[in-house]
């Protein structure tokens, strides 16, 4: 039997997307018996010259390309430009990001309306595979042993602070800071000043660590050593930093 050529259009978005996650999806369906051709865009936020700039090529890619299939991997708002990018030829959606997080979500906390720019028809959606889950879960090896990164106990909030909600981590640690003195807050993301601001304010300034963006190897064992995971759903978030938080 032929193998088949697929288009697969990886978006880069969400708190916790990982280059390796759209290698995994690229996997994920060799394994299912396609010839995988890739395309990665930054995330479609409006208003930015650098995403306008990375989704210019688009249109003429999709003109040109033979591809069999077309499966565009990222939110739905990606998703629905790609498809009225490719005109009437069926394109998939492979949602990335956590249900309920995206920004107009009807599912969400946000809110939001279907009827705005609402899906073609001919554009259906598809599922994570059980071997895209699978391929998605980071084990550490087996043959040695799990050395943690921290010196102590603490928890984890994997990516950046933002807004309101990275407010609120602080405010609830040091909720908590008194009554559990072992207990840090280690975030993976760049020191932030207003954050730092923050903590300085509720006393909690010596026990937030800002430790810089992870490798996939060591938010790994950031993730499994930590005492909890906080992971915030007011905004975008990789679907794939679930099954990596909890391996």
């Amino acid at each position: 039997m032929p193998v088949r050529p697929l288009l697969l259009i990886d978006v880069a978005e969400g708190l916790g997307h990982l280059e390796t996650d759209a290698r995994l999806r690229a996997r994920a369906a060799e394994v299912a018996g396609w010839e995988v051709r890739g395309l990665r865009l930054p995330a479609d936020a409006a208003g930015g010259r650098d995403v306008d700039a990375g989704w210019a090529t688009l249109p003429s890619r999709l003109a040109t390309e033979g591809a069999d299939e077309i499966v565009v991997a990222g939110s739905r708002r990606a998703f629905r430009r790609v498809a009225a990018a490719a005109g009437r030829r069926p394109v998939r959606w492979w949602p990335t990001l956590l249900p309920g997080s995206e920004p107009g979500d009807p599912n969400g906390s946000g809110g939001g309306s279907r009827a705005a720019g609402e899906t073609p028809a001919w554009c259906v959606e598809v599922t994570g595979t059980a071997a895209a889950f699978d391929l998605a879960v980071v084990r550490p090896p087996r043959e040695r042993p799990l050395v943690p990164l921290w010196d102590g106990a603490f928890a984890l909030v994997p990516g950046p602070l933002a807004g309101s909600w990275g407010r609120r981590v602080i405010e609830t640690f040091a909720g908590v800071a008194a009554d559990r003195p072992e207990l840090d807050l280690v975030v993976l993301a760049d020191l932030d000043d207003a954050f730092v601001r923050i903590a300085r304010e509720l006393g909690v300034y010596a026990r937030v660590h800002f430790a810089g963006a992870a490798t996939p190897e060591a938010e790994n064992t950031w993730c499994a050593t930590a005492a909890a995971a906080l992971v915030p759903l007011a905004g975008p978030v990789s679907a794939s930093l679930v099954p990596r938080v909890l391996a």
